[in-house]
């Protein structure tokens, strides 16, 4: 069993960034405070590796079911660690 949810990155000041949230699947749903690995986007590289950021769960949002939407489950969440601070 798998549950899939939204994906929302706050900046700094706390506020989401423009545009959709992309939908992950997680086998059990992330709880506040935990560390998850994401591919947001990005261009593999010359191998066709994707590298994954990590990010820190801030909060779980869970929606209930309204006609004509199905529940949901929204996780916000801030950079921690992209992998390109480790190029420098």
């Amino acid at each position: 069993m798998s549950v899939e949810c939204y994906v929302t990155v706050l900046n700094d000041s706390g506020h989401s960034s423009p545009g959709s949230s992309p939908v992950f699947t997680f086998v059990q749903v992330p709880r506040i405070g935990e560390s998850i690995a994401l591919v947001l986007g990005g261009q593999p590289d010359d191998d066709g590796v994707y590298y994954a950021d990590r990010y820190r769960v801030q909060d779980v949002l869970h929606s209930a079911a309204i006609e004509p939407m199905p529940a949901s489950i929204s996780l916000l969440v801030t950079l921690e660690q992209s992998h390109h601070e480790s190029d420098d």
